[in-house]
């Protein structure tokens, strides 16, 4: 068994999409560490809050306390059973935006630790049937003429990096917010009880921002000669 972090293509011209979720958690303010802060990269888009809080809050960018984002946490969860992970600054719903520019590649542009991909080539993997693919959301938007849709993959934060002695993220969490300060490690490395076998695509809890495949995934997009996404291995550690 093999894991690999997927990248962006990015020696492929390609457009782009520009947009965000619909919603959005608050950042943490902790009296404690004195830090603001969020985090990045764990997003639901099938997931909507909105009637769960103000919409007008949900819709900016806002910060609230510890006790109080706890509570704002412990509601989703509740109502949610299909969700472990909820951080601040968490994304619900789907991406509303705009594409930019032309000549698209299959796995289309944003960022990162999001994966867009056209509808044709969404087809194509799901045809081979030998993926266990996450869900998908269509993406949101108007005034392109665009000849497919695109949709966003629904990756759940699953598998656990490995942070080795020297690295800033040993640093102990904070003792009441939880932060903790998660740099890149400079080669990953991922718990191989924690990789997830029912997914062929996940993020990594502790650093959702990096989404990691298997290598069945890898071998599928090569097969059907996908455009838009490269792939780096990630070493496995046994605990």
């Amino acid at each position: 068994m093999n894991i690999f972090r997927a990248l962006e293509q990015r020696s492929v011209p390609s457009g782009y999409f520009r947009g965000e979720h619909s919603w959005n958690l608050p950042g943490i303010t902790c009296s404690r560490c004195g830090e603001i802060w969020a985090t990045t990269g764990v997003e639901y888009p099938s997931i909507d809050i909105s009637e769960l809080f103000g919409l007008k809050e949900l819709e900016k960018r806002w910060v609230v306390g510890v006790e109080e984002f706890i509570k704002l946490e412990q509601t989703i969860l509740d109502k949610f059973p299909q969700i472990e992970i909820v951080t601040p600054g968490s994304s619900f719903g789907p991406l509303v935006g705009e594409l930019k520019g032309r000549n698209f590649t299959d796995f289309v542009r944003f960022v990162p630790w999001t994966l867009l991909i056209r509808e044709i080539a969404l087809r194509a993997l799901a045809s081979m049937g030998k993926l266990n693919l996450p869900e998908t959301v269509k993406v949101q938007f108007d005034d392109h003429e665009f000849e497919d849709n695109v949709f966003e993959f629904q990756i759940m934060p699953k598998g656990t990096l490995v942070f080795d002695g020297d690295e800033q993220a040993d640093v102990p969490p904070c003792p009441v917010c939880g932060r903790r300060s998660n740099a890149t490690p400079r080669k990953l490395k991922i718990h191989a009880d924690s990789i997830p076998r029912n997914l062929d695509v996940f993020r990594l809890a502790n650093l959702p921002t990096i989404i990691a495949t298997s290598e069945r995934f890898v071998n599928a997009v090569s097969e059907l000669r996908l455009t838009g996404i490269e792939f780096e291995e990630i070493e496995i550690v046994n605990s």
